[in-house]
């Protein structure tokens, strides 16, 4: 929507946004589908521009907003980014009469909304999602201040939500919403027989994993593990979805090892298809470990939830988030994510026991429409925000 559109009536609270679709990742899937359950003649969204924006934002029944020039995603273009969001805040606010700003990064957008209470006395809103603690521990001075002086804080997990008060955070409004997921879209008995053809593995036993291909997602101790896998079960393959930095090492590795039969590599996985690849699969993994001094610690993890909505069970590594998006021995197995054997073994486990890995798929489904229904989510906060 272009900015010059303006109603008659107030918008009232305003999501300033770095990350929002069509944009892809966990963050941006995170909070498009949170706001998109908001009252719709109550909130607009600020983002980025995108080359594909404006077809996604006429077909959304709320407002957004988009700057006008893509920055790229360097150091500079992502300063740039922010500083265009800043520009264009400023006008949103006047012409849709905000009241409130919920802003999306503590090291980003959370800065505006800094200098809106200071300068206009607006009350702001900030998303933290533990990746902002991961690589120095230590918040600046400016940073404890801007969280300190939030309205309210919005973390993610109980993992993130620890990280900030260990961090000297004395904000008394900090509460938990954890990630939700569709479950019209990612729900058991999908037909997936046109996924099947296309890796051509009818009568394989399917590990899955999804994700961006970086260092702390732990996709190059999943291959390390196939060999002693393979041992047990001949029949099991490996698919690999995303794409990310880390692509050619891993295809290397698989080459090394000599695993290119045994390993898929996708590539992006669209939307529509994700949830025929959680079908499609006897068990979901993602191995994420925290890379010391680097950061990247994993704040939730959604694709957990997404699979165990598809009545899947899940194997992630004991760290960051991922230990409150599965219940260890319940939905699914927490381990240690460079423990090769700890690892091999579980996937063992769920690969040759279907009964096991049908109770544990199907308690994690049980939990998905308990507890990650974002209707009551989005529902239940927007009740706490307006009480």
């Amino acid at each position: 929507m272009i900015l010059d559109n303006i109603s008659d009536k107030p918008k009232e609270i305003l999501l300033i946004a770095v990350d929002f679709p069509p944009v892809s990742g966990g963050i941006s899937v995170f909070i498009y589908n949170f706001w998109r359950h908001f009252p719709s003649d109550r909130i607009v969204v600020l983002a980025p521009f995108h080359e594909e924006g404006r077809s996604f934002d006429i077909k959304q029944n709320f407002t957004i907003y988009r700057t006008k020039k893509e920055r790229g995603n360097s150091l500079i273009g992502k300063m740039l980014t922010v500083f265009d969001l800043f520009l264009e805040t400023k006008r949103v606010i006047k012409k849709e009469r905000i009241k409130e700003v919920h802003c999306l990064h503590l090291n980003s957008t959370a800065l505006i909304g800094y200098f809106l209470k200071i300068f206009r006395g607006i009350d702001y809103y900030v998303y933290v999602f533990g990746a902002e603690f991961g690589k120095h521990r230590n918040l600046n001075l400016l940073q404890k201040i801007i969280l300190n002086k939030a309205k309210m804080l919005i973390a993610i997990s109980e993992f993130t939500k620890d990280v900030v008060i260990k961090e000297g955070i004395r904000n008394k409004n900090l509460i938990k919403v954890y990630p939700g997921v569709d479950l019209e879209r990612y729900k058991p008995g999908l037909d997936f027989r046109e996924i099947v053809k296309r890796y051509n593995v009818h009568g394989k036993k399917v590990i899955f994993t999804v994700s961006r291909l970086a260092p702390n997602k732990g996709f190059d101790t999943a291959i390390k593990v196939l060999p002693e896998v393979l041992r047990k079960i001949p029949t099991a393959v490996y698919i690999i979805g995303g794409t990310g930095p880390c692509e050619k090492e891993l295809k290397a590795l698989t080459s090394q090892m000599n695993l290119k039969d045994k390993v898929i590599f996708t590539g992006f996985i669209p939307d529509e298809e994700l949830p025929l690849h959680y079908n499609l699969c006897d068990a979901f993994l993602l191995l994420t470990r925290e890379i010391k001094g680097k950061g990247n610690v994993e704040g939730f993890g959604m694709v957990f939830i997404e699979a165990n909505a598809c009545g899947k069970p899940v194997i992630g590594g004991r760290t960051g988030g991922t230990v409150d998006a599965i219940v260890d021995g319940k939905t699914g197995f927490l381990v240690d994510p460079l423990n090769l054997g700890e690892i091999s073994k579980k996937l063992i486990e769920l690969l040759t026991n279907d009964d096991l890995a049908k109770t544990l798929g199907e308690e994690g489904r049980k939990r998905a429409v308990k507890d990650f229904y974002w209707q009551k989510i989005s529902n239940e906060f927007w009740k706490l925000i307006n009480s």
